[in-house]
């Protein structure tokens, strides 16, 4: 049935992209999680991790991810202007040199201790701290948010994006569809907000995806190429969130393992 609406090429493209944002949005999670967890750990914050919600949409997720990073950001800029009054500005500016060799990370650290009374146990609160707040993950995520706002696949509901070629059989329209249902509106309660969701199941989504086409025999290219759109979007900012997070977790195990 599926040779009807596009090729195996274009089924197998759809199931990438949609398998790679999910992916993206799971390491968004993921990474501020270990975020949160180096900051309570170090500098004593109380920040709450946060969930994968698969029945909210992609979109829903990361506006409530968002709303999580802007409360950590204002922590670490705070902190970080109180790091940067104790050391000075080529020490400061190693801290975000997020390639350097484990040797100078190992003298940064070294020098770092001599200014906070020598006692490396106090040295990953500050060093995390200058790295979370010059990684501007709030804003790297509202870039991605902007960026899709038009973008129909960031309506889908997370869950959905585990597709397989059941799914997408069974999603797929037929030729004479031409009215798309509406969304179905729920509650979710996520950090004591009430969350109304719009997200929408994949079967939703292949209907709209094809509004405003003639060619409705097409419909998994027209898919895979909206998902291709947004994972171009999506996995950049994941790569960086995960390599600031590296960062940091490299120094807390550098001074773990070696001056502690």
């Amino acid at each position: 049935m599926l040779s009807m609406f596009g090729s195996k090429e274009d089924q197998q493209r759809l199931l990438n992209a949609s398998h790679t944002l999910y992916d993206c949005v799971y390491s968004f999670v993921s990474s501020s999680n270990i975020i949160f967890r180096i900051l309570n750990q170090y500098l004593k914050t109380e920040f709450a991790s946060v969930a994968l919600k698969e029945n909210l949409s992609i979109m829903e997720n990361l506006q409530l991810l968002i709303s999580a990073l802007n409360e950590m950001q204002e922590t670490v800029d705070s902190k970080a202007k109180d790091v940067h009054q104790h050391v000075s500005d080529p020490l400061y500016s190693k801290i975000n040199l997020t390639t350097s060799s484990k040797e100078e990370r190992t003298q940064l650290v070294k020098e770092i201790s001599s200014i906070y009374t020598g006692a490396f146990s106090n040295v990953c609160g500050p060093i995390a701290t200058v790295l979370f707040r010059h990684g501007n993950l709030p804003e790297k995520l509202e870039y991605v948010v902007q960026n899709l706002a038009n973008c129909p696949v960031v309506a889908l509901r997370v869950g959905d994006l585990l597709m397989n070629q059941g799914k997408i059989a069974e999603a797929v329209p037929e030729p004479t569809t031409s009215k798309s249902p509406s969304a179905t509106l729920s509650g979710e309660r996520v950090h004591g907000q009430s969350v109304a969701t719009t997200a929408v199941s994949l079967t939703t989504l292949m209907q709209r995806v094809l509004q405003g086409h003639s060619d409705k025999n097409n419909s998994l290219a027209l898919a895979a190429n909206y998902m291709e759109d947004a994972a171009k979007v999506l996995k950049p900012i994941s790569e960086s969130f995960q390599s600031i997070v590296k960062a940091a977790e490299e120094y807390v195990m550098l001074i773990v393992e070696q001056f502690q």
